[in-house]
């Protein structure tokens, strides 16, 4: 786990078992038959760096098993390899839920990634609201939104929500509270700016359809205007990927895995 946490660099503070000052926080172990049991400790007693598991700690409603993080049992195996795959296999499993539950726990600043999720909570308000915009779209969205359907809903989820009573947009905050909160308040930064600048209605960040006919969402875009969508999407990511490995894989991002230099709008595809 040490090797791992010093190859992870700034990422480790978020998914692997340490103190905030890097030092690994100490590791129980039991053998149950064939079977080893292993886990971290929380708790704030000075423990030594490896002990015994308690008998308790798997006990559900006990104040032993809160003080013991990422556990498993499991029998080794006979790989000689399987306590590195043990503590990759931790490591992953923490940014999976980090991921699925804190959005966005890999901070960057992206203009694409914050328009993206202005819109995206956009489209939930006016799903919520059933606003004229949500009522006269085709099956393909819409490709811009009046202000003023969204942000008197916006308002109202924000004064709500400082009253401890939350409401949830099915497409946003049904799996975490995080994930709406962070959508929303992209959404706000985004319509304060645009009144800043008098502009009463917000956009899609891609490049939308300009065929109005067709049966598949690909039928609605020419060859020309799919393309230039195709270039914008992957211009954005990787210039957001570019960023989370500058931050978050700082030992890594000049191997050879993370050495793109950004993408130029005029890349061919």
């Amino acid at each position: 786990m040490q090797a791992w946490v010093y190859g992870l660099g700034n990422l480790a503070q978020l998914i692997a078992p340490i103190h905030e000052n890097g030092d690994l926080k100490p590791i129980g172990t039991k053998l149950v038959g064939k079977h080893l049991q292993v886990a971290w400790f929380s708790g704030s007693n000075a423990l030594e760096p490896v002990i015994e598991l308690p008998s308790d700690w798997m006990t559900p409603h006990v104040s032993a098993q809160r003080e013991w993080l990422y556990g498993r049992s499991a029998y080794p195996g006979n790989e000689s390899v399987w306590a590195w795959k043990w503590a990759l296999n931790t490591l992953t499993s923490n940014l999976a839920q980090k991921l699925e539950w804190t959005i966005p726990c890999l901070k960057v600043e992206s203009k694409p990634l914050h328009s993206e999720a202005a819109w995206r909570a956009a489209l939930a308000l006016i799903k919520y609201g059933k606003t004229d915009t949500y009522r006269n779209y085709r099956w393909w969205g819409p490709n811009n939104i009046p202000l003023n359907e969204i942000d008197d809903l916006l308002t109202h989820i924000e004064e709500e929500a400082d009253r401890r009573r939350w409401i949830t947009l099915p497409d946003i905050g049904s799996r975490s509270w995080q994930k709406q909160i962070y959508y929303l308040k992209h959404l706000r930064q985004e319509i304060n700016q645009l009144k800043e600048l008098n502009v009463m209605v917000i956009d899609s960040p891609w490049v939308g359809p300009d065929l109005t006919e067709g049966k598949y969402m690909w039928e609605l875009y020419s060859h020309k205007q799919l393309l230039l969508r195709i270039r914008s999407v992957y211009e954005a990511a990787l210039n957001a990927y570019q960023k989370i490995a500058e931050i978050w894989f700082p030992k890594r991002k000049d191997s050879g895995v993370y050495a793109a230099k950004g993408v130029s709008s005029s890349t061919e595809v």
